[in-house]
């Protein structure tokens, strides 16, 4: 939390002109006059932050530094969030640094312009935040059918915020599957799980909709969010003008953070190869659906950044939280080679934190 507000704090008064920040003000505004989403209003994304900054306006006045301060507090919890999930899976240490490069990454990394204004991606990047720690972690190493729920309804939330993040629904139906085919999860009960996940995302987005279902706008809804964004907004581009778009993202990160990207690099290419194994030892069997949510987080949330085709750089800002933790995944599996079982030494921890904030700085 002091990391995210010491890089962030200053920045939520600085005057900062931004055409979707511009736009979610307009829109709260109308929303606050009696208007309809899509009826009497209208832009081509789902209705979540919309309705979240009208609600903030509702009781702060028109005041974008409120929501800037609010779009703080979600990029706070979201770090919080991941450090929660990775301190389960990796250690306490690993948590501490993913949350702190992450803070960075959403500090430094990315055009200022877009950094620090209000954007849907910093609502979907809390909302799969918050999707991984409901299926990540808990009493249980595997996830119950309420936690898949909840994590239905997270993902749900996410897709509500940016369509996009529908891709980041992926990961945990296929870490579920994973743990199926593992045989730490009987197919039924995976089953039984994918059905929870669904349920919870269709409730969210049923909810979400409703208003403007119910004042007869569901087809302006469907055209402005969905088929304008699929034969007009995303048209422009190839496949592979999409594809080429998100290299944008580890030119800066080469640019900036060298390091951390030679070390996700490595531990992408890790990762890969212990989840392909057909033979693998107890240990990497017992850890291995939560290393194919990570994998599969990476390819999705940069699929989600890709599929506009623009490359703007707010599109970006999901991918931060596997990268983040990717940065940190390949270290923590040295250390753990290293001590094996023993425990690891407070110095060692405390390297690795100053480690972490060392990797933050930017060149």
């Amino acid at each position: 939390m002091i990391w995210v507000v010491l890089l962030r704090g200053a920045t939520v008064n600085q005057p900062v002109w931004n055409v979707d920040e511009t736009i979610h003000a307009t829109v709260a505004d109308v929303l606050l006059d009696g208007g309809v989403l899509y009826r009497d209003v209208i832009d081509q994304r789902t209705p979540l932050t919309y309705y979240a900054a009208a609600a903030v306006l509702a009781v702060t006045g028109s005041s974008l530094v409120a929501l800037r301060f609010f779009t703080m507090v979600l990029i706070i919890v979201a770090a919080w969030l991941l450090g929660r999930v990775v301190g389960r899976l990796d250690g306490p240490w690993a948590g501490i640094g993913a949350a702190l490069i992450f803070a960075a990454l959403a500090h430094n990394l990315l055009y200022a312009g877009d950094t620090f204004a209000v954007h849907t991606e910093w609502f979907v990047v809390f909302f799969t935040a918050a999707a991984a720690g409901c299926f990540l972690t808990g009493k249980d190493a595997v996830p119950s059918l309420r936690r898949c729920g909840a994590t239905g309804v997270c993902l749900g939330l996410a897709v509500m915020s940016k369509q996009s993040a529908l891709l980041d629904c992926a990961p945990a139906g296929i870490a579920l599957l994973v743990l199926a085919r593992d045989q730490n999860l009987s197919w039924r009960a995976a089953g039984f799980r994918l059905g929870g996940l669904l349920a919870g995302a269709l409730l969210a987005i049923m909810i979400l909709i409703s208003p403007s279902l119910l004042h007869g706008a569901g087809a302006d809804l469907l055209y402005y969010t969905w088929t304008y964004n699929l034969s007009i907004y995303g048209a422009e581009f190839t496949f592979i003008e999409k594809v080429l778009s998100g290299l944008r993202l580890f030119e800066l990160l080469w640019a900036t953070y060298p390091i951390l990207f030679i070390w996700g690099a490595l531990s992408l290419l890790v990762l890969a190869a212990r989840i392909v194994q057909f033979q693998p030892s107890e240990r990497i069997r017992a850890s291995r659906f939560a290393e194919v949510y990570l994998l599969a987080w990476v390819v999705t949330s940069m699929g989600s950044a890709m599929a506009g085709g623009r490359g703007f750089d707010h599109y970006f800002f999901p991918a931060l939280l596997p990268l983040a933790w990717l940065g940190v995944w390949g270290p923590g599996q040295l250390i753990r080679m290293a001590w094996g079982a023993a425990p690891r030494p407070r110095w060692l921890q405390g390297l690795a934190v100053i480690a972490a904030l060392g990797l933050s700085i930017p060149a």
